[in-house]
């Protein structure tokens, strides 16, 4: 009985998780000049209601003015050396954790030999992960993948109990169904991945 509602509290704490990951993304994805709209027209405002500081100017902008801009993103792209020590980073962190470390070094054992695959469903790519500090550079070609929600995407790929909870492996991975390999999902910097190693 107390097995059976850790798992349900823990496939509602997964299905809120996602919620927030969807919701942290379509916010992000949408261009700023939509968000700054949008919120003007929820709040029923006007040009008028604004504090002067914040009237939107009369004058021309250039073209991409609507493109914000940022010196360097939290999460570097997922071929990127940037992404790659953050990953070592937080596999590292999860070895050394005494909840995740049969997990963490299982991990860390495929980015050595080049088996961790890094998926990102939203934007539709597939990497092998590769150790930054390995002597030789591994192939940082990527695979692509159709788009599709993190709701879907963990629909198709965790395998279940007969009820809802995940299956596991003894070291507390998840079994990806595609593949049979062992699986995961986490955040490496503010973006969630989902990982499949052998």
């Amino acid at each position: 009985m107390v097995s059976g509602l850790g798992s349900h509290v823990q496939l509602l704490s997964t299905k809120l998780a996602l919620k927030a990951i969807e919701e942290q993304q379509a916010v992000t994805q949408e261009p700023p000049a939509l968000a700054l709209a949008d919120s003007m027209q929820d709040g029923e405002s006007s040009a008028n209601d604004q504090p002067q500081a914040e009237k939107p100017s009369t004058k021309p902008q250039p073209a991409l003015s609507i493109i914000a801009t940022t010196a360097e993103p939290e999460v570097a792209y997922i071929t990127s050396a940037a992404f790659m020590g953050q990953l070592k980073v937080w596999l590292t962190e999860l070895s050394n954790d005494s909840t995740t470390a049969a997990q963490g070094k299982a991990m860390l054992q495929a980015l050595a030999s080049h088996t961790l695959k890094v998926f990102d469903p939203v934007e539709g790519i597939v990497v092998k992960a590769w150790d930054i500090d390995a002597l030789e550079i591994q192939d940082k070609h990527c695979e692509k993948m159709t788009p599709i929600g993190w709701s879907q995407f963990l629909n198709q790929h965790v395998k279940r109990h007969e009820g809802a909870s995940y299956a596991k492996n003894a070291d507390g991975s998840f079994i990806d169904i595609t593949s049979g390999e062992s699986a995961m999902f986490g955040p490496v910097g503010s973006n969630y991945f989902y990982f499949t190693w052998r």
